[in-house]
């Protein structure tokens, strides 16, 4: 699972697109967010355990397919110039690194005692979650041995993936905010690639939705945001080489949503007082959080956030028009990774609004022409 955000560099005020995807293995993402991680879910709609004794046999056999934790403390050697961070957050994958991405680790519910169940992998490395039977529930209580707090539980609605959002703290890491997803393993896709030098979320591997794409906008907002919004869509709608018929993307506000590891609701979340730092040098202006079933090849889940509290990041939301951060990380969404090739004189090899810090300033025909390779049709909006 890669974590797709907008950097803005505080010394040359050039914007970045650093998604921050490292040599690690995929699905395990760790940010150091320089604030309380709860406020990436406070105001939201938190669902209960769906989880009984009774289902909870029907889950063995899903994948761990991917987790992203949110530290208070900075833990880790930030990025000190553009080419570290570039080389940091390149989509590019060799061989071996792409298998590593889709190698499944199975699931499986124990009973230990009469109110004691425990989730944990059944063969290979993972990591063992614990719940308790609450009135005929299992609430989530320990991850890897440490108490934590349940804050949501999603089930897909389709029943072949879930997710569980907790909290917890460290004594270096300080508060903690974890997104943990599984995902059925009864259906395995081939790995699939481009047909040309695509960048997609793993290098060139197909990862589309299959479902319809529905972006929503998650709260309350002025209608002048709201137009930024919807044109920052809308430049996704207008390839210059369209297909006969058009992958429908809709649109749709919510005033109440659930938090951002709910796997039914893709929201675009504007986030004040907050900051998702990188170093002192770079913060973050926007990011993606995709999910997608290892197994079956397909993205499931993802949501936007837009750090408002950047000025650059508020200014571009209010001003009416399409936003770059905000069309950018939609690239991300739509399942486009970066494009940081360069030619030999250090110019992009293929411009794109998906670069980094030689970036194109409008969705090119290189993006549509990605667009269309990665689900054999152009966008268009749904209808009424």
């Amino acid at each position: 699972m890669i974590f797709r955000a907008m950097i803005l560099s505080l010394s040359s005020l050039f914007f970045l697109s650093a998604c921050g995807k490292s040599k690690r293995k995929a699905p395990e993402v760790q940010y150091f967010v320089h604030g309380d991680p709860l406020l990436l879910a406070a105001g939201t709609q938190k669902a209960p355990s769906f989880l009984t004794p009774e289902t909870a046999l029907s889950f063995n056999g899903f994948h761990y397919s991917g987790s992203y934790s949110f530290f208070e403390r900075d833990v880790l050697e930030p990025p000190s110039n553009w080419q570290k961070v570039e080389a940091e957050n390149s989509t590019e994958a060799t061989d071996a690194e792409i298998a590593s991405e889709f190698e499944l680790t199975p699931y499986a519910f124990r009973q230990e005692s009469a109110t004691r169940w425990v989730w944990g992998p059944t063969a290979g490395e993972g990591y063992p979650l614990g719940f308790s039977l609450v009135d005929g529930k299992l609430v989530l209580t320990d991850f890897a041995g440490f108490a934590v707090t349940p804050q949501h539980y999603s089930l897909k609605q389709d029943g072949r993936a879930f997710s569980l959002l907790f909290s917890t703290a460290d004594g270096a890491k300080g508060r903690i905010l974890a997104a943990f997803y599984f995902a059925a393993s009864d259906t395995v896709n081939p790995i699939t690639h481009a047909s040309k030098d695509f960048s997609f979320d793993i290098d060139t591997v197909k990862l589309p939705w299959t479902e319809e794409i529905a972006v929503d906008t998650c709260g309350t907002f002025s209608a002048t945001v709201e137009s930024t919004i919807q044109k920052s869509i809308d430049a996704w709608m207008v390839d210059d080489a369209p297909t006969a018929t058009r992958r429908t993307v809709s649109h749709t506000t919510r005033v109440d949503y659930p938090p951002f590891s709910d796997l039914n609701v893709h929201c675009i979340l504007p986030i004040s007082n907050f900051k998702l730092e990188s170093s002192y040098d770079f913060y973050v202006a926007g990011a993606n959080a995709p999910v997608y079933n290892l197994a079956s090849k397909e993205k499931i889940d993802s949501d936007i956030f837009l750090f408002t509290d950047q000025r650059q990041v508020a200014a571009e939301l209010l001003s009416g028009e399409k936003g770059l951060t905000l069309t950018h990380e939609l690239g991300h969404f739509f399942g486009l990774g970066h494009e940081f090739k360069q030619n030999e004189a250090g110019e992009p090899l293929h411009p794109s609004i998906m670069g980094y810090s030689k970036k194109a300033l409008i969705v090119t025909s290189w993006d549509f022409e990605a667009i269309r390779d990665l689900y054999g049709e152009s966008f268009g909006p749904s209808t009424p």
